[in-house]
């Protein structure tokens, strides 16, 4: 496959990621927990690779990577931390699942996304 067509590839998967479109995969986050689902308070526990939005219940497995993931805006922080004192519904639950995805579809593609820029900046384009 050329690298335009690999970049192509890659920046779909990461595109339908983004847009919380992308099938999730079986060992994906979990909610864990018996509780209110009311968000209490945000902690990341690093040792558990969980986020913890009260003392009974948890998104599990986050990696501190995914959990640190973002520059100005980290979004698996800024999720619940958005919803605290308010209640999560099945959708909210399914859409961090989705949102760590994502995350962790940026980390891993960054570097072939990279790599396929990297070969097609290398040829100039030809439009003729």
């Amino acid at each position: 496959m050329t690298a335009p067509k690999v970049g192509a590839a890659l920046g779909e998967r990461l595109g339908r990621a983004h847009l919380l479109e992308a099938p999730l995969p079986p060992d994906g986050v979990r909610f864990i927990g018996d509780g209110s689902g009311v968000v209490e308070e945000v902690r990341y526990d690093a040792e558990g690779a969980s986020v913890w939005i009260n003392r009974e219940q948890r998104f599990s497995p986050v990696t501190l990577e995914e959990w640190q993931w973002g520059l100005g805006f980290r979004p698996l922080e800024h999720f619940p931390d958005d919803r605290r004192g308010r209640q999560l519904d099945v959708e909210q639950i399914e859409m961090f699942g989705r949102a760590a995805f994502a995350v962790r579809q940026s980390i891993q593609l960054a570097e072939p996304l990279d790599a396929a820029l990297a070969l097609i900046l290398e040829k100039p384009l030809d439009f003729g």
